[in-house]
């Protein structure tokens, strides 16, 4: 295929690929090996340092294994993602490797597990993704013209149009970066949204430790999406809230746990 917005597992490649500066190097049926970019537009006001910005290529490099090894016509939706994070992605463009790995597989879909490593081999971020095949004829799939990537002092926040409402309340505005190849809101975005919103009202100063994220239903990419976290529990040195993400029409996509502790 010579389409460059053909993966390398053969699916339409979306916005979300092209702000979180993340391809595929190697895919099959029970490994891959991902490449992302950690930069400047990973800094945030709230959350101090965007750390699920590295949802988006392990919610790829875990999913694409299940892609490549289903059958013609069938492709894996994130049912769930349990992130955890050990420490920040690199703010200074140097690379990140993505790492995936087959845990188990059925007929309705596969649990992969992911890690996320920095050039010195230090583990940042731990993965685990459970995914449901579905049928996608990818030839009805809607023509979606990738953007450029943003300049590297705009941040994440700002590229997804991301404004608050009020604490504990945000609204993604539609934009091009939000989506993956089906059209729908990336996974991996509505774990960016979970974070911000929850961070709005944490402790300043904290990172975020684990995000556990259940995606309920599709949310398409042609509305504006709004995330409202409540706060759970916030202590010295903890602290937990939930966040539920949907569209104009009420309807929930994704319910999230957050939690965060002092930098």
């Amino acid at each position: 295929m010579t389409d460059d917005r053909i993966s390398v597992t053969g699916f339409a490649r979306g916005g979300t690929d092209t702000l979180f500066r993340f391809q595929g190097d190697d895919v099959d049926a029970k490994r891959s090996t991902f490449t992302c970019h950690g930069g400047p537009w990973l800094r945030d006001e709230d959350a101090g340092v965007v750390r699920a910005g590295l949802a988006p290529a392990l919610d790829e490099a875990t999913g694409s294994i299940v892609g490549t090894g289903a059958e013609h016509g069938r492709w894996p939706v994130s049912l769930s993602l349990r992130l955890d994070f050990l420490g920040d992605p690199p703010l200074d463009g140097t690379p990140v490797t993505v790492t995936g790995a087959l845990v188990a597989t059925d007929a309705q879909g596969a649990i992969t597990r992911g890690e996320a490593h920095t050039a010195d081999g230090t583990v940042i971020a731990l993965v685990t993704h459970r995914s449901h095949l579905v049928n996608v004829d990818h030839g009805t799939l809607p023509k979606q013209a990738v953007p450029d990537v943003p300049a590297t002092d705009v941040t994440v926040r700002t590229a997804l149009g991301f404004t608050e409402n009020k604490p504990g309340e945000l609204t993604m505005a539609l934009n091009p970066y939000a989506t993956n190849g089906m059209g729908n809101v990336h996974g991996g975005v509505l774990s960016v949204g979970s974070e911000l919103a929850a961070h709005s009202l944490f402790q300043s100063g904290w990172r975020t430790r684990s995000i556990d994220i259940s995606f309920v239903r599709p949310r398409v990419g042609t509305t504006p999406t709004t995330f409202t976290a409540e706060l759970v529990y916030l202590g010295r040195s903890l602290g937990v809230a939930h966040v539920a993400a949907h569209g104009p029409d009420g309807k929930v996509c994704s319910m999230a746990t957050v939690t965060a502790q002092p930098a």
